[in-house]
């Protein structure tokens, strides 16, 4: 079976992180990517797994002393962490940067695919608690907040309603003001279609971001994948 080099686009992922505190990714995203042995660019993939999996392998490789942890979310399931609280106790982070409503406080709920979930439907208070936890400087480790179709939170990129335009500025104060771990920057990584499915003020002349696109796989990737499988 030929040997296959771990992506480009990967590459990318492993050598800006911790330097940008924002990653855009763009193309194709639902797909299934090839994970390596760590520090073994050149071997065959253990195997392929989604995106929300090859993000927490790339951004804990070779970073055993100084572990990320994750919040996930989307606009159907809300917050989450599919990989337990040794990753990101999500009930902790709400209660310490999304101000829980005092009556009512956070309502979670479990999901099959990704266990406890908490619904938010304000994208507002969304975009503040992802903002607070990116600027905390006093986390022992740092975090890395993965925003998946990012594009449905909004009506339209260029006609941002009121609430959509404040979740965006939160989310470029975040970007522009992410604290440093460990000498590691918290992180935010936003995945769209296309980079314009977001208003351009957000990424543009924004030094922290880094702008990665996913292509297809090629054939011999196509192969390994089906032998794989």
């Amino acid at each position: 079976m030929q040997r296959q080099t771990m992506p480009k686009w990967q590459r990318e992922i492993s050598s800006f992180k911790g330097i940008k505190s924002t990653f855009i990714l763009e193309g194709n995203i639902n797909d299934f990517y090839p994970v390596y042995p760590e520090g073994d660019e050149n071997a065959l993939p253990m195997a392929f797994v989604d995106l929300n999996m090859t993000l927490f392998k790339l951004f804990n490789e070779s970073h055993a002393s100084c572990e990320y942890e994750f919040m996930f979310c989307d606009p159907a399931t809300g917050i989450y962490n599919r990989f337990g609280d040794a990753y990101g106790n999500i009930e902790e982070m709400l209660k310490k940067y999304g101000k829980p409503d005092k009556d009512e406080g956070f309502s979670f709920a479990m999901d099959k695919v990704f266990r406890k979930a908490c619904k938010l439907d304000d994208i507002e208070r969304l975009s503040s608690t992802i903002r607070n936890a990116l600027v905390d400087s006093d986390r022992e480790k740092p975090v890395t907040v993965v925003m998946n179709f990012v594009s449905r939170y909004i009506s339209s990129p260029t006609t941002l309603e009121p609430e959509e335009n404040k979740m965006f500025l939160n989310l470029l104060f975040a970007s522009l003001n992410a604290a440093k771990i460990n000498e590691q920057f918290n992180t935010l990584v936003m995945i769209v279609e296309k980079f314009n499915d977001l208003p351009a003020w957000f990424f543009y002349n924004n030094p922290n971001v880094r702008t990665i696109s996913i292509p297809d796989p090629d054939k011999a990737m196509r192969t390994v994948f089906i032998d794989k499988e």
